[in-house]
């Protein structure tokens, strides 16, 4: 696929999105930035001491709606600072550091044009603008699997949102990975008898299920198949050696061997051992002749050297 073709393709994508948001009144039915007030005052309550989940998400079943705390203790790591700082700086980096980290991974990862129509794709899935546009946390797991794409480890923080942990196993061949886990394991500690109030919160709410983040799928996607589609090596795996290797062709093959004086396996090249041989005369595939700049004429022959005299060399015995 070409570049124009993949432009194409996407921005008629983006299209649909834009236009249903045109022509649909009041098509973001959400106020803007409203998970990420809910979870800023959640952090803020529990820090002045009171609690974290709702009364009422504890005393019974409940159905779930806008409102309900439904992360675990251990996203207070990430709540409480932004509850902390100034309400513009908030925010700014709510949005600017998670958004900015899935951007650069992808620039770093540079994917071919053929994936680039799905990664659109999963941008306009409507629930990627709609988490995107009220704040939810899950815009801080993508930028987590995004950041796993490249070094593997950070990808464990994806368990922010734990419905979606599977994808946070990315990397989970690195000796890397295994210790972030072990780090996230030390933090969730401090919060003690929390997660109990986390688990009989879950227990609780109705509406929800394993498939209750299904709809959140194509957002954790986006890395993923820049991944799978990339030119670039991540820096991991050019630290371990591992980043797909170009296929090599007939032309650097004779390349190579010039250069080490080696001679070149027919397996090397693909070719008929008369085109590999020309091709390790000339570093051009399929010709057996001399280089393009060659005054010889078909058919002419090398005239033979013919030999030294010995009285030029000073005779054959030594003193």
């Amino acid at each position: 696929m070409t570049r124009r073709v993949a432009i194409g393709l996407s921005v008629a994508v983006f299209a649909l999105p834009v236009a249903f948001v045109a022509v649909t009144p009041n098509a973001l039915e959400q106020p803007f930035g409203v998970d990420f007030v809910l979870y800023r005052d959640a952090a803020a309550r529990w820090l002045a001491g009171g609690p974290y989940f709702e009364p009422y998400q504890l005393a019974g079943p409940y159905e779930i709606r806008a409102g309900d705390v439904l992360y675990p203790p251990v996203g207070l790591w990430l709540f409480v600072p932004f509850a902390l700082l100034p309400s513009v700086a908030a925010w700014l980096l709510w949005w600017g550091v998670p958004l900015g980290i899935v951007g650069w991974a992808i620039v770093r990862l540079r994917p071919r044009p053929e994936v680039w129509p799905l990664i659109a794709v999963c941008i306009a899935w409507p629930t990627t603008p709609l988490k995107t546009w009220t704040g939810n946390p899950v815009i801080w797991s993508v930028a987590a699997l995004a950041l796993g794409t490249l070094y593997r480890w950070p990808a464990v923080f994806a368990l922010l949102k734990p419905s979606l942990g599977v994808f946070a196993a990315f990397g989970a061949n690195r000796r890397s990975w295994w210790v972030a886990l072990a780090v996230l394991a030390v933090l969730c500690l401090p919060f003690g008898s929390l997660w109990l109030d986390w688990l009989a919160s879950l227990a609780n709410s109705r509406g929800g299920g394993l498939l209750y983040s299904a709809l959140e799928v194509p957002m954790l996607l986006i890395p993923l198949l820049a991944w799978l589609g990339r030119t670039r090596p991540a820096p991991a795996e050019a630290a371990n050696g591992s980043s797909p290797r170009p296929r090599r062709t007939t032309s650097n093959v004779a390349g190579d061997h010039l250069r080490s004086g080696r001679a070149i396996s027919d397996s090397e090249t693909g070719q008929p051992p008369a085109a590999a041989a020309g091709a390790s005369r000339t570093g051009r595939p399929g010709r057996s002749g001399g280089g393009s700049g060659s005054s010889r004429r078909p058919g002419a022959t090398r005239d033979p050297v013919p030999p030294i005299p010995e009285s030029e060399i000073g005779g054959t015995g030594g003193d």
